[in-house]
């Protein structure tokens, strides 16, 4: 019985190192790896046309028409209207944002660790950037 309850941990420690090392491969959608610093400063590049230029931003950060006629608020990457725009992200402990005046150029940026999935913080995040 003992030498069960042995292999019964040992095969939960192995499959805890196991989800922990699935969920730390940087694997684009679901897990970048980045910081508010890194996100920041890719904001300014995109912001002052050193990776995009004005015409390409524009595409960026524009409503899309699908194929039926209607309108989708989601772009290239960003949920956007003629004033914001933002994405969000999460993944088992985590949750980000990243929200963009278009107008005003401000940016809100948040990586957050999270134990459940509750996303009720946006609305107070959001406030001073909609301004």
């Amino acid at each position: 019985m003992e030498n069960e309850n042995v292999l019964k941990a040992e095969s939960s420690k192995k499959d805890y190192i196991d989800r922990v090392n699935y969920l730390s491969a940087v694997q684009g959608d679901g897990s970048v790896v980045t910081s508010i610093n890194d996100l920041f400063l890719w904001h300014k590049a995109i912001s002052s046309n050193k990776v995009l230029n004005d015409t390409l931003k524009q595409l960026l950060f524009k409503q899309t028409i699908l194929n039926d006629g209607s309108k989708s608020y989601y772009g290239y990457g960003w949920y956007t209207d003629e004033k914001i725009a933002d994405h969000t992200g999460s993944w088992p402990g985590y949750q980000t944002r990243i929200i963009r005046n278009l107008k005003t150029g401000l940016v809100g940026i948040s990586l957050k660790n999270v134990e459940i999935n509750n996303w009720n913080w946006i609305g107070e995040f959001d406030k001073s950037i909609k301004k």
